[in-house]
């Protein structure tokens, strides 16, 4: 503005001014509030929406100082910064926080100027004040959803991380130790696509809860995603192991109801120290979500410790799981066949189907260095659906040679089982095959059928109808009960190698096979008993009145043209 325009103004102005009554009519219609007070700070002049916004009436606040609004939670650094800016600029624009008469707090966004008076010594300051609280709650609404779950109202991953560096803050200066908890509930998937995800949501919200409460001051809680959340222990009272197992309490003890529906749940936990194993935020979260990745068991709880080898094994995962992508688009993977005989006659009964990885350059890798990464990558469906069909293919194609008494047991993982278009793969397949389906038996373990009865349950009677043959593999690994296995609609007990391979006939495991094959009969299934590799082994199941037989003392795995040449002996 040039200096003329602005002499101009300044005489407009005071001609404005000179009618006083023009002044008080300003100061007192104005929307924001109006304040004067002198040099000892001693409140002269308020108008009326002063008054409405703190709620006093002039003469409650006259010659009293603005302290008496005061709410004592505006930081004290910036009255600092408000005195300092009216000493040296004469002007502040700032926040603060307020409270109203009725004890109500309020935000003010004001403008504060010192008037200092020439003729005599003095000051005035004038106060414009605009009440934002409105503004300010919506500010913190926003900022509370950007920054805090709608879900849980714990922090994001965002602001758990800002809590965490703070933390590290103050235990680098006092020589702290903390720990950091990676936590993810097992097998949620499956409750969401049982259940539905609003009750997935419910369980969210219990399990936030529960944590909250067991932990209390004592961590800091917040939910990473999904089903994960991060904890921090922000003091090491106790050992971390007890802190471990009250989680694993709060979260497992009690099951959750949701629709009558008892769930109970377990959770794995990665863990990270400061300082042990890092003082980075970043890097305690990293290193606690590898070890996470360790404690993977969808069964049970678990936890583990991240340790530096660790981080080389993530790497090895990583370009494995790209690998195995590579070998299914390559069709690198082969299908091996295992007789199962009849334990009576000795003769063929069936075979079952295990994959093989022929590797270009490692040539044949064995499914035990595979199949568990091929798991955590989430491939391992796609493998199983790619052995179902091509053994349906093989095994009727050696049925239409002349063996047509042959049966086929088809392994089922756990992911493939819970596919949400599990049921269209398995009719699609046995169509396409043309082999009739109650020749077809697909295995899935004990673990996967019981995890939720009902879910299990409908999905096998489903199967059921399309005519396949249902074994529980692997049993007497898990936890199931009489009452749970009259639920399932099964076929067949496929007892585990476990108590059979080492078994002299006279050992606790000889005694649980007793028991696996009396309950067998009970259920009207028949058996068939894994890991049969001596002629004892397999007199002492055959006196048991096991059914079948499978293991190395007939044949190890094999390719199919192997197969089709015992077949024909």
């Amino acid at each position: 503005m040039s200096n003329g325009a602005k002499c101009r103004m300044k005489e407009n102005f005071m001609k404005f001014a000179s009618y006083k009554e023009n002044v008080w009519k300003l100061m007192e219609d104005m929307n924001d509030a109006f304040m004067i007070a002198d040099e000892q700070q001693r409140i002269l002049v308020v108008n009326s929406a002063f008054e409405e916004i703190t709620g006093y009436q002039f003469e409650e606040v006259e010659e009293k100082t603005p302290r008496i609004l005061k709410s004592g939670m505006t930081p004290k650094h910036v009255y600092d910064e408000m005195w300092q800016s009216l000493r040296e600029k004469g002007t502040w624009t700032g926040e603060l926080i307020n409270r109203r008469k009725n004890a109500d707090i309020y935000y003010s966004f004001m403008t504060i100027t010192r008037i200092d008076m020439h003729d005599c010594k003095g000051c005035f300051y004038i106060a414009i004040i605009r009440d934002v609280t409105e503004r300010k709650k919506f500010e913190n609404k926003v900022t509370r959803l950007a920054y805090y779950d709608s879900l849980t109202e714990l922090p994001k991953r965002e602001k758990f991380e800002e809590f965490l560096n703070i933390e590290i803050a103050k235990k680098q200066e006092q020589n702290g130790n903390m720990a950091l908890l990676f936590l993810d509930i097992n097998r949620f998937k499956l409750i969401n696509d049982s259940l539905g995800h609003h009750r997935g949501d419910v369980i969210i919200q219990l399990l936030a809860k529960r944590l909250c409460e067991a932990l209390g001051e004592e961590a800091i809680i917040g939910r990473f995603g999904g089903d994960e959340f991060l904890i921090l222990i922000k003091d090491l009272d106790r050992h971390i192991e007890e802190y471990v197992q009250t989680i694993f309490d709060a979260i497992s003890k009690y099951p959750v109801n949701i629709d009558d529906q008892w769930i109970y749940l377990n959770v794995s936990m990665g863990i990270s120290l400061f300082p042990d194993h890092t003082t980075d935020g970043q890097a305690l979260i990293k290193y606690a979500d590898i070890a996470l990745t360790y404690a993977k068991d969808d069964q049970q709880n678990r936890h583990e410790y991240y340790r530096d080898t660790m981080r080389d094994g993530t790497y090895h995962e990583f370009v494995l799981g790209n690998e195995l992508r590579r070998a299914l688009k390559n069709e690198e993977f082969q299908v091996y066949y295992q007789l199962q005989c009849d334990v009576k006659s000795g003769e063929p009964y069936g075979v079952e189907a295990l994959v093989r990885w022929s590797h270009p350059e490692k040539g044949n890798v064995p499914p035990g260095e595979f199949l568990s990464t091929a798991e955590a990558v989430g491939v391992i469906a796609d493998i199983d659906e790619y052995v179902l069909q091509k053994s349906l293919q093989q095994v009727q194609q050696w049925r239409e040679d002349g063996h047509g008494h042959l049966q086929l047991s088809v392994n089922v993982s756990q992911q493939q089982f819970e596919r949400y278009n599990f049921m269209e793969i398995v009719a699609d397949a046995l169509e396409k095959s043309r082999i009739d389906p109650t020749y077809v038996t697909l295995e899935i373990t004990e673990t996967t059928m019981l995890t939720q009865v009902h879910y299990a349950t409908e999905k096998l009677e489903a199967l059921k109808e399309l005519g396949v043959n249902i074994a529980i593999d692997d049993f007497g690994t898990g936890y199931s009960s009489l009452r749970q296995l009259q639920l399932l609609p099964i076929d067949i007990l496929k007892i585990d190698r476990s108590f059979v391979k080492d078994s002299d006939g006279q050992d606790h495991d000889a005694s649980m096979v007793r028991t696996i094959i009396n309950l067998a009969n009970n259920l009207d299934c028949q058996v068939i008993c894994e890991g049969v590799e001596t002629n004892e082994q397999l007199t002492f199941i055959k006196n048991e009145n096991c059914d079948y037989a499978q293991g190395y003392l007939f044949n190890r795995p094999q390719p199919a043209n192997d197969v089709t040449k015992r077949l024909t002996e």
